[in-house]
């Protein structure tokens, strides 16, 4: 679902091109412990002709972040051309 341009800005600040981010989650998926991830605060808002922003919470066991993903409708479906993550300070 990932547009063949996609690239994001992760929570650590680091800048990753979608073949890196394929990568990572290839690796995540051999993992055998499970992830107690969670999410909330959905909203969806309208950025133009069929582009949407999806923002949501990701808690990562512990470890919590704002993220923001741009989805585009193309030919194929839904894409997301860019994604954005946020590590949330600790108050």
């Amino acid at each position: 679902m990932m547009a063949p341009d996609f690239w994001e800005v992760g929570a650590s600040g680091r800048c990753c091109e979608r073949a890196f981010v394929l990568e990572v989650l290839e690796h995540r998926r051999g993992e055998r412990e499970s992830h107690a991830w969670r999410t909330s605060d959905f909203a969806c808002r309208e950025l133009g002709p069929s582009t949407w922003l999806l923002t949501y919470a990701l808690d990562q066991g512990g470890r919590v972040t704002r993220r923001a993903t741009i989805w585009r409708h193309a030919s194929q479906g839904w894409v997301a051309p860019y994604r954005q993550g946020t590590l949330v300070a600790d108050d």
